[in-house]
């Protein structure tokens, strides 16, 4: 899982690689609000279309009709359906839901890390009732989706300090220096001396002094 993830679909990724563990027809994260009674796919991977695009579930699906979902949900329960066929008289709107969705076996288990919902797999053909690496495989997604959200937080953060003029200049020293400007961009690998780095690291955090020369010593700064 972790040595086949690619930017920025790492979810999408590890999804692809869990319904190949599982032979599955369908994988994904489903949010649940408990409140209002509805839930709906966060993330998913589809085998058939090859796609987290096309599914059968709505945008919005009533709980009504998957009572065993939310008790597995409030209870931290496992899902393990092997045959939808055996709650066809005990929990017939629910046996309806699965037929509507062409669902014959069912393995989901809840999580709370990333919202509250359940990780659920269609038809898997292996590993039926392996609810705990399910458990694992749910875990690493949503850490996942996290991360790129805290990401993608960072990202739009620094976009708004991007200079936007030629007068202004982004200097950047933790992590590697970067130097950014309006349609410039400098790193590390562009400034290969160790004393150019070293200027510029103390330049930045002395706004008040410039370079006048370098001796034997090192550069000496003078007060402007």
């Amino acid at each position: 899982m972790h040595g086949e993830r690619m930017e920025p679909n790492e979810a999408e990724t590890i999804l692809k690689r869990s319904i190949e563990f599982y032979d599955a027809d369908w994988i994904g994260l489903i949010d649940f609000d408990l409140e209002v009674g509805a839930w709906s796919t966060r993330c998913f991977y589809n085998k058939r279309t090859g796609s987290s695009t096309e599914t059968l579930i709505e945008d919005a699906e009533s709980a009504a009709q998957a009572k065993r979902w939310v008790d597995a949900i409030r209870g931290g329960r496992p899902i393990i359906i092997e045959d939808v066929e055996s709650i066809k008289d005990s929990s017939p709107e629910e046996y309806e839901m699965y037929k509507r969705l062409h669902a014959q076996s069912v393995l989901g288990v809840p999580y709370r890390n990333c919202g509250s919902g359940l990780m659920v797999v269609r038809n898997p053909k292996r590993f039926k009732d392996c609810y705990e690496a399910l458990n694992v495989i749910a875990y690493i997604v949503t850490n996942e989706i996290i991360a790129k959200q805290r990401r993608d937080n960072i990202y739009r953060k620094q976009s708004e300090y991007e200079p936007s003029s030629d007068d202004s200049v982004r200097i950047d020293l933790f992590g590697g220096i970067t130097i950014s400007s309006k349609d410039l961009f400098y790193d590390e690998e562009d400034m290969k001396s160790e004393a150019l780095r070293f200027l510029i690291a103390f330049l930045a955090w002395n706004s008040g002094e410039k370079a006048i020369g370098w001796r034997k010593k090192g550069w000496e700064f003078a007060k402007y």
